[in-house]
């Protein structure tokens, strides 16, 4: 499964790595990429994640959670 948003407040590489990090800290996520220039970020994940689980991930990462994308 395959989840995009974008997240705020990410201003630099170490920025990024954390958030990935804290992404690939999520119960079933076996893949995160972050994109520090779009400012979002992908989990592939084994089954579906709550977006309020991923929004914990994010602001608990020190980040804030701007969406889904579709």
């Amino acid at each position: 499964m395959k989840t995009t948003f974008k997240i705020g407040g990410m201003t630099c590489p170490h920025c990024a790595m954390r958030m990935k990090n804290a992404l690939m800290d999520i119960k079933d996520v076996i893949d995160a990429q972050v994109n520090l220039m779009e400012k979002k970020a992908t989990i592939i994940s084994k089954a579906p994640i709550a977006e309020s689980v991923i929004s914990l991930a994010v602001e608990e990462a020190g980040y804030q959670f701007e969406g889904i994308v579709e």
